[in-house]
Protein backbone atom coordinates (compact mmCIF):
# COMPACT_ATOMS: atom_id res chain seq x y z
CA UNK A 1 0.00 0.00 0.00
CA UNK A 2 1.07 3.70 -0.96
CA UNK A 3 2.31 5.69 2.00
CA UNK A 4 0.93 9.09 3.27
CA UNK A 5 2.75 11.86 4.03
CA UNK A 6 1.85 14.10 7.51
CA UNK A 7 2.86 17.05 5.53
CA UNK A 8 1.00 16.49 2.71
CA UNK A 9 -1.54 15.91 5.32
CA UNK A 10 -1.20 19.52 6.97
CA UNK A 11 -0.38 21.20 3.11
CA UNK A 12 -3.96 20.33 2.25
CA UNK A 13 -5.16 21.03 5.42
CA UNK A 14 -4.29 24.56 5.20
CA UNK A 15 -5.14 25.60 1.66
CA UNK A 16 -7.11 28.64 2.51
CA UNK A 17 -9.75 28.04 -0.59
CA UNK A 18 -12.02 25.82 -0.03
CA UNK A 19 -12.69 24.83 -3.58
CA UNK A 20 -8.87 24.25 -4.64
CA UNK A 21 -8.81 21.99 -1.01
CA UNK A 22 -11.57 19.64 -2.60
CA UNK A 23 -10.05 19.32 -6.03
CA UNK A 24 -6.77 18.92 -4.43
CA UNK A 25 -7.91 15.94 -2.25
CA UNK A 26 -10.15 14.45 -5.42
CA UNK A 27 -6.92 14.20 -7.16
CA UNK A 28 -4.70 12.36 -3.91
CA UNK A 29 -7.45 10.09 -3.83
CA UNK A 30 -7.36 9.76 -7.28
CA UNK A 31 -3.57 9.47 -7.68
CA UNK A 32 -3.61 6.33 -5.44
CA UNK A 33 -6.40 4.73 -7.02
CA UNK A 34 -4.24 4.46 -9.97
CA UNK A 35 -1.29 3.38 -7.79
CA UNK A 36 -1.54 2.38 -5.03
CA UNK A 37 1.70 1.42 -4.17
CA UNK A 38 2.43 5.51 -5.11
CA UNK A 39 4.55 7.67 -2.04
CA UNK A 40 3.55 10.96 -1.14
CA UNK A 41 6.72 13.72 -0.18
CA UNK A 42 7.12 17.10 -0.02
CA UNK A 43 9.20 18.82 -1.64
CA UNK A 44 9.28 22.32 -3.96
CA UNK A 45 6.75 23.23 -1.13
CA UNK A 46 3.93 20.53 -2.35
CA UNK A 47 2.79 17.40 -2.12
CA UNK A 48 4.65 15.41 -4.86
CA UNK A 49 3.86 11.59 -5.49
CA UNK A 50 6.80 9.30 -6.38
CA UNK A 51 6.84 5.56 -7.72
CA UNK A 52 10.03 3.98 -8.75
CA UNK A 53 10.77 8.49 -9.62
CA UNK A 54 8.76 11.35 -9.15
CA UNK A 55 5.41 10.97 -11.04
CA UNK A 56 3.30 14.89 -10.32
CA UNK A 57 2.87 17.41 -8.06
CA UNK A 58 -0.07 19.48 -7.34
CA UNK A 59 -0.54 22.78 -5.81
CA UNK A 60 -2.51 25.78 -4.88
CA UNK A 61 -2.13 29.01 -6.39
CA UNK A 62 -4.31 32.36 -5.78
CA UNK A 63 -6.45 31.82 -8.92
CA UNK A 64 -5.70 28.26 -10.43
CA UNK A 65 -4.34 24.66 -9.09
CA UNK A 66 -0.98 22.77 -10.65
CA UNK A 67 -0.53 19.84 -11.66
CA UNK A 68 2.97 18.93 -12.56
CA UNK A 69 3.22 15.70 -14.97
CA UNK A 70 6.18 14.40 -16.77
CA UNK A 71 6.21 17.04 -19.54
CA UNK A 72 6.55 14.01 -22.57
CA UNK A 73 3.38 12.66 -21.46
CA UNK A 74 1.48 15.54 -20.90
CA UNK A 75 2.68 16.68 -24.95
CA UNK A 76 1.34 13.71 -25.83
CA UNK A 77 -2.12 14.72 -24.40
CA UNK A 78 -1.97 18.54 -24.83
CA UNK A 79 -5.07 18.24 -27.34
CA UNK A 80 -7.55 15.91 -24.91
CA UNK A 81 -6.95 18.73 -21.92
CA UNK A 82 -8.54 21.61 -24.37
CA UNK A 83 -8.68 24.99 -23.52
CA UNK A 84 -6.70 24.68 -20.69
CA UNK A 85 -3.39 26.32 -19.59
CA UNK A 86 -0.57 23.86 -20.02
CA UNK A 87 3.16 24.89 -19.97
CA UNK A 88 5.63 22.39 -20.02
CA UNK A 89 4.63 19.47 -18.01
CA UNK A 90 2.40 21.47 -15.80
CA UNK A 91 -1.75 21.88 -16.07
CA UNK A 92 -3.78 25.07 -14.54
CA UNK A 93 -7.00 25.04 -14.08
CA UNK A 94 -9.87 26.56 -11.40
CA UNK A 95 -11.99 24.11 -10.95
CA UNK A 96 -11.97 20.72 -10.49
CA UNK A 97 -15.21 20.33 -13.58
CA UNK A 98 -12.72 22.21 -15.86
CA UNK A 99 -9.84 19.03 -16.09
CA UNK A 100 -10.93 16.29 -18.08
CA UNK A 101 -10.20 13.51 -15.19
CA UNK A 102 -10.39 10.73 -17.88
CA UNK A 103 -7.40 12.69 -19.50
CA UNK A 104 -5.41 12.99 -16.32
CA UNK A 105 -5.76 9.66 -15.20
CA UNK A 106 -4.09 8.37 -18.70
CA UNK A 107 -1.54 10.87 -17.94
CA UNK A 108 -0.99 9.53 -14.55
CA UNK A 109 -1.01 5.93 -15.35
CA UNK A 110 1.40 6.44 -18.30
CA UNK A 111 3.62 8.16 -15.58
CA UNK A 112 3.25 5.11 -13.30
CA UNK A 113 4.65 2.57 -16.02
Amino acid sequence: MGTHSVEVDAYMENVDNEAHREALAQLRVMIHEIQPDIAEKFEYKMPVFDYNGQICGMSSRKNYISLYCKPEIVDRHRDALGKLNVGKGCIRFRKLSDLPLDTVRTIIAESCE
